[in-house]
């Protein structure tokens, strides 16, 4: 008899899955004594009750992986991309260390070459590195070189750090400059960062395609709408702080760690050129977090509150003789 009933109970709650009230409930209602009294709060909602935490677990590990990839890629475009150097090397040269360092090793290499019998030529070539270095135009002049101490530096290029007789040419504004010989920089080769270029070339694409997979088994899961705002405003409050950490912290203040020559600046530079547009955005992501988060928080107390005969309820019934 008892097993009767628990199937006969089963398959009423299945029928009343859509988030109705429950056919059981109903019948109890009418006076079927289809199960204990003390057993309906077990029955109800039992399915509801698998399905939030196995939402939750797969909206975490989407967004754990999100983070992972979203991490790698921005990680990608500061510290490990050369060819970003090339485009703002504005942004770069305003590290006053490595301005100077450059500027002074051009002077060196250029001054005396031309001008051997002059005493008073470094001054002269010191002088008009540093204004062509300073203004907006000039700092296109070095994007080339830039790059490709960048390149060296993240182990993406072996070839030797070259400033070109024709580049002198330009960055000192004289024609002596063409019969210098080339400029040799010495750019240090940081192993640390040549081995997570390549490791983040696999796992960044790996993780983003995982994480689209995830976050759509979660949705054909059917999570509850609190369920699905409470994970996606959590999730977006941790992308805020993997922005912050990867597009600004790590570029900006890891790599001097690695190396103390003032070449590991360059992803410094970019970092810090780029800081407003960093925090903007991941304070976008936490405002929209935080509102999808309270608005998660609202829809449970609110469904507890008018929710006829919650499940609470039941299993702490009181029984009245």
């Amino acid at each position: 008899m008892v097993v009767k009933r628990w199937f006969t109970l089963a398959a009423l709650d299945l029928a009343g899955d859509d988030g109705g009230t429950s056919p059981t409930l109903l019948a109890h209602h009418a006076g079927q004594n289809l199960w204990p009294a003390s057993r309906v709060g077990f029955a109800i909602g039992h399915n509801g009750g698998v399905r939030r935490p196995l939402a939750s677990l797969l909206f975490a590990i989407a967004f754990v992986l999100a983070g992972i990839a979203l991490g790698g890629w921005l990680l990608e475009r500061t510290a490990l991309s050369p060819h970003r150097v090339a485009v703002s090397p504005g942004t770069v040269l305003a590290d006053a260390p490595l301005r100077k360092e450059l500027v002074h090793l051009i002077t060196d290499a250029t001054a005396t070459a031309m001008y051997p019998d002059d005493a008073n030529s470094r001054v002269r070539v010191l002088a008009t590195v540093e204004q062509v270095v300073s203004l907006p135009a000039g700092a296109p002049l070095f994007a080339k070189v830039l790059e490709d101490a960048h390149a060296h530096l993240i182990g993406q290029t072996k070839a030797p750090v070259v400033v070109s007789p024709e580049q002198l040419v330009e960055i000192v504004r004289d024609q002596h400059a063409a019969a210098v010989p080339p400029l040799q920089l010495t750019v240090p080769r940081v192993s640390a960062f040549a081995g997570l270029r390549s490791a983040l070339e696999t796992l960044v694409p790996i993780c983003a395609i995982a994480s689209a997979a995830f976050f759509l088994i979660a949705l054909i899961s059917r999570p509850e709408r609190d369920v699905l705002c409470a994970s996606l405003g959590a999730g977006l409050l941790a992308m805020a702080v993997v922005i912050v950490l990867f597009a600004f912290v790590i570029p900006a203040y890891v790599p001097p760690l690695f190396d103390k020559s003032v070449w590991t600046h360059i992803p410094t530079g970019l970092a810090k050129g780029r800081v407003v547009f960093t925090i903007v955005t991941a304070a976008l992501f936490a405002v929209v977090g935080g509102v999808l988060y309270s608005a998660s928080t609202r829809m449970r107390r609110s469904r507890r509150w008018s929710t006829p005969v919650s499940t609470y309820r039941y299993r702490e019934e009181r029984r009245w003789s």
